[in-house]
């Protein structure tokens, strides 16, 4: 949830470039958990079984929004750019790991 938005926020606060927060999806599945439609009673339940975690999540969910509204304008600009980039080089990486050849001529690997 808001990686990418986080990402582009820690690259700003700590001065990196873009290739330094680029990143693969691995190991990565649906759970239909996300989908269920708990009932009011549930849920309910649920938030007080679960209290720390939610005051947890509320309170950094809310400072990254505090933080990203003092970035300006051009901050979703360069989360988008950003994302358009990590897919292309997503893209790259698994043409170039699938052809064993090219994987091995670039890493002086042998197939």
């Amino acid at each position: 949830e808001y990686f990418d938005e986080s990402l582009v926020l820690m690259k700003r606060y700590m001065c990196w470039h873009l290739k330094d927060i680029l990143y693969k999806v691995r190991n990565t599945r649906e759970y239909g958990f996300k989908t269920d439609n708990l009932s009011p009673k549930m849920k309910k339940v649920h938030r007080n079984w679960s209290k720390a975690d939610y005051l947890i999540y509320e309170h950094f969910n809310r400072t990254l929004w505090d933080n990203i509204a003092q970035e300006g304008k051009g901050f979703f600009d360069e989360v988008a750019r950003f994302k358009q980039v990590n897919e292309m080089v997503t893209r790259f990486c698994d043409v170039t790991v699938a052809n064993n050849n090219t994987a091995a001529k670039r890493f002086g690997t042998t197939p």
